[in-house]
């Protein structure tokens, strides 16, 4: 009898301390490698624990929750949304399992990554990305330069470009916050304080571009705005 519930016990934790590892890094703040060695390792914890379980319960239990899990990380939650009438890209969105980064490191303030909006040239967007101390480096060191087209969504490095070569007629933080529902719908302007750089338009006017962090805290987003 005691082996049976040893067995038990055993079988439990196998489906269970993988939902911890999932978790564990809100705890302890992380980076992306970080994030992948906790998820494959909950993976592999799970398959072996289905292995181990030869109760039918435990076994559909164990699926459910590997699908469940599969879908969350993939799920991208933007900082705002836009406005009525335009729709919005995140050039920075990541992509795959690490889609659910931003808004878990948003709930324990994890910035991994300073961007600068440098500006448009012919409708691309150019910007850079710097690693901050909470990622072991120093602001300025490690950066990368970035162009995205707003028309493809290819999101490409590329080497710098002198500060004059840009286009960059620009929209005041507040008529940049009026381009998502959330600035529309506020009349405090509490909003105000998640746009951290002026509204960047670009040649044709078709698009703008403005630097957005999530509720206050975490990471930033990089958001491209176009009329619809």
């Amino acid at each position: 009898m005691s082996q049976l519930k040893s067995r038990h016990y055993v079988q439990s934790l196998l489906l269970i301390i993988p939902i911890l590892l999932f978790f564990l890094p809100l705890i302890v703040g992380y980076n992306r490698t970080f994030y992948l060695f906790f998820l494959v390792s909950m993976l592999l914890l799970f398959g072996y624990g289905l292995i181990r379980a030869h109760i039918t319960y435990s076994q559909l239990y164990a699926w459910v929750l590997v699908v469940a899990i599969g879908l969350f990380s993939t799920l991208y939650v933007p900082p705002l949304n836009p406005a009525e009438g335009y729709q919005m890209q995140v050039a920075n969105e990541p992509v795959g399992p690490l889609r659910i980064l931003p808004l878990m490191q948003s709930f324990i303030d994890h910035q991994p990554f300073e961007y600068v909006i440098y500006g448009w040239q012919d409708d691309m967007l150019y910007y850079a990305s710097r690693p901050t101390e909470t990622t072991g480096g120093t602001l300025g060191s490690g950066q990368k330069n970035w162009r995205f087209d707003p028309k493809t969504g290819e999101l490409r490095e590329v080497d710098t470009t002198p500060l004059s070569k840009y286009a960059n007629e620009q929209l005041s933080r507040d008529a940049a916050l009026r381009l998502f529902a959330e600035g529309q719908a506020d009349p405090t302007n509490w909003y105000i304080n998640q746009i951290k750089s002026p509204g960047y338009i670009s040649p044709s006017g078709d698009y703008t571009a403005v630097l957005v962090k999530y509720i206050l805290y975490g990471p930033q987003a990089v958001v491209i705005l176009e009329k619809r």
